[in-house]
């Protein structure tokens, strides 16, 4: 995310005031005298943005935020404009502030909150309650109040805090920051296929441990003879078994012809004695 302006009316000090961050280059200071404001331009972007004050003031009132030099019908508000992933986007927050309606009573004006995306030129605003709008701010920048708070902003006194978090925090902060997802899959990639060849190496290990113990080169020559004296045997069983294997398809073949046979001269029995009953009958119409 990259600020483009940032516009301020009755927040602290400010009047109304735009900063132009285009204008200041890639590298600026922001310097003044105590209550000039400082805090407040960094206050600002962080409540536009997330609704609340960063760091160790975030329990503050927001209503405090706003100038004191301001009567309470004047608005009060903070808009940023920045780029994000190639979009132009701009945020408006109207501060909630006490009000007295017509009956006298004090009430209180409700936050105000509206997202605008420029397209081809053209501001399309995002629809959606409060808390959906607060929700695509959040996750289209990727941080967490608390987060943007520690790594964009790093007020003074939360670096050290930073610098004393254990490893593990400190990775999960900076993993929000720098894209290391990617290089983290390839780690455990690595670290899977690491497990894996290690389990295979330790098998072979142990098969040669296990060959290993029952080799003697002294006999090297007799184990080989041995072997192919086996080989050898085996062969000529199979040879011998190959042989039987084709007397016994013959067979099987003989045996196919003589079941047809048997079942060819059943079948012609079976029409003899139809035809010998047709006959009988055929001698007893013609006596009648």
């Amino acid at each position: 995310m990259r600020p483009l302006s940032l516009t301020l009316k009755n927040i602290g000090p400010f009047k109304e005031q735009t900063i132009d961050f285009q204008e200041l280059g890639d590298f600026f200071l922001i310097c003044g005298k105590t209550g000039a404001g400082k805090t407040t331009i960094f206050d600002s972007m962080t409540y536009v943005l997330y609704g609340k004050l960063p760091g160790t003031r975030k329990k503050v009132d927001i209503k405090h935020l706003r100038s004191d030099f301001c009567s309470p019908e004047d608005e009060a508000f903070v808009s940023m404009n920045y780029i994000l992933h190639g979009k132009s986007i701009t945020v408006k927050r109207i501060l909630p502030c006490l009000r007295v309606n017509r009956n006298g009573k004090i009430t209180e004006k409700a936050e105000e909150l509206t997202i605008y995306i420029n397209k081809n030129g053209q501001e399309e605003a995002v629809q959606g309650k409060h808390t959906e709008l607060n929700n695509y701010i959040e996750e289209s920048i990727g941080l967490t109040a608390d987060e943007f708070s520690r790594i964009v902003l790093l007020p003074q006194g939360e670096f050290a805090d930073f610098l004393f978090q254990s490893s593990t925090q400190r990775a999960e902060t900076l993993a929000k920051l720098f894209p290391v997802q990617k290089y983290e899959d390839i780690l455990q990639t690595a670290k899977t296929k690491h497990t894996l060849l290690s389990a295979d190496l330790t098998s072979v290990k142990n098969q040669l441990a296990e060959f290993g113990g029952d080799y003697n080169p002294d006999n090297e020559q007799e184990i080989i003879a041995e072997q192919e004296s086996l080989l050898k045997k085996g062969n000529k069983e199979l040879d011998q078994l190959k042989d039987k294997l084709v007397e016994l398809q013959i067979k099987q073949n003989n045996l196919d012809s003589l079941i047809k046979k048997f079942d060819d001269e059943a079948r012609f029995s079976q029409e003899l004695e139809k035809l010998a009953l047709q006959k009988n009958q055929i001698d007893e119409i013609q006596n009648r």
